[in-house]
Formats: C-alpha cells, structure tokens, sequence
C-alpha cells in the first residue's frame, strides 16, 4: 500500500499533470472527445486548482484536518460531477470522451476513498 504520505503527492501530481495536458491540447481533446473547448477548459482548469491544494497539503508538515476533509469531499464532489457529466453528455461525446470522465470519476474517488482511509495519519 502506498505510504500515507504519498498519497497526496499522487493526487497533487496526477491532478497537474491532468490539468496542464488538457489545457494545453484542449483544441484537440475538443475534436477527439467531441465536447466544447470552453468544457475541456473548464476541466483542465478544475484539475490545476485540484493540483494547487492537494500540493499545499503535501508540502505541509501538519495538516489540519479541515483541510483534508475538504479535499476528501472536492474529490468525491469532482467524482460525482464527472459521472454526472458523462451520463449527461454521452450521446455528444465520443467513446473516448465519456470514457475519460468515467475514469477520471473512478480515479478521484479512489483517491477520496484513500484519503478518508487514512485521515488520522495524513492530518493527525
């Protein structure tokens, strides 16, 4: 199992990682994915502000719970909004597209699931 730590480093990293490339080739996400630019965008965007508090609360040397259990439910929230987004946008959307959601909804909420786990080591 991944040290407890670590976790947020995943998520910050993962979450950057995630945001930056849809930022960056939005236009072509747009066309393979068959959703609106401004959609792509918006989903990078949510990714990088994901990235900069889940990086605050890695870096730290004490967290505050609050702030955990505020990433923990933005997670489960940022899930449900993928699962939702698919759902609506699955007969516009190509495979791939709803695809991405999807997963992207089953990924952040294994994060979510795994940072509740493990609360009392990650902000004691």
């Amino acid at each position: 199992m991944t040290r407890p730590p670590q976790i947020l480093w995943i998520d910050c990293s993962a979450a950057a990682t995630a945001g930056m490339a849809m930022l960056l080739a939005r236009t072509a996400l747009s066309r393979w994915y068959q959703l609106p630019v401004t959609l792509i965008g918006l989903l990078g965007a949510v990714n990088l502000g994901y990235a900069s508090g889940s990086f605050m609360l890695a870096r730290a040397r004490r967290r505050p719970r609050w702030a955990l259990l505020t990433l923990v439910a933005a997670n489960a929230g940022w899930a449900a909004v993928c699962l939702l987004l698919a759902l609506t946008l699955h007969r516009q959307a190509s495979r791939l597209g709803t695809t991405h959601l999807v997963v992207e909804a089953g990924f952040v909420a294994t994060l979510a699931a795994i940072e509740w786990r493990q609360r009392r080591i990650l902000a004691p």
